[in-house]
């Protein structure tokens, strides 16, 4: 047994607003070319429309830094919508630095 151990501490600092600028760039981007691939379906265009407006909301929690309502709110939205949130977040920060994130805020 070891009298002494080290550990090393790390912490995640997160600019949360240029993540939510950053993914709501994706979110708007997304929109925009499934809005030209539906353009005659009213009914698909409003769900899209819907999940764009989700993942605005997503966008709001991240930049005033409440990574655990937007979590929590991540997880609620519909499958689709969730997914894509999800891979942009990805996308932006790193697959391990989410999961950091996850761990040192959850």
């Amino acid at each position: 047994m070891a009298l002494v151990t080290m550990r090393e501490t790390k912490t995640a600092i997160v600019d949360w607003t240029e993540l939510a600028l950053a993914v709501e760039r994706r979110v708007m981007a997304k929109l925009r070319q499934d809005l030209e691939n539906w353009p005659d379906d009213l009914s698909m265009r409003e769900m899209l429309i819907a999940d764009a407006a989700d993942g605005m909301a997503i966008c709001v929690l991240l930049e005033q830094g409440r990574w655990r309502e937007a979590e929590k709110k991540i997880w609620h939205m519909d499958t689709a919508a969730r997914d894509y949130i999800w891979d942009f977040l990805e996308a932006e920060l790193g697959v391990d630095e989410l999961e950091f994130i996850r761990a040192q805020n959850g």
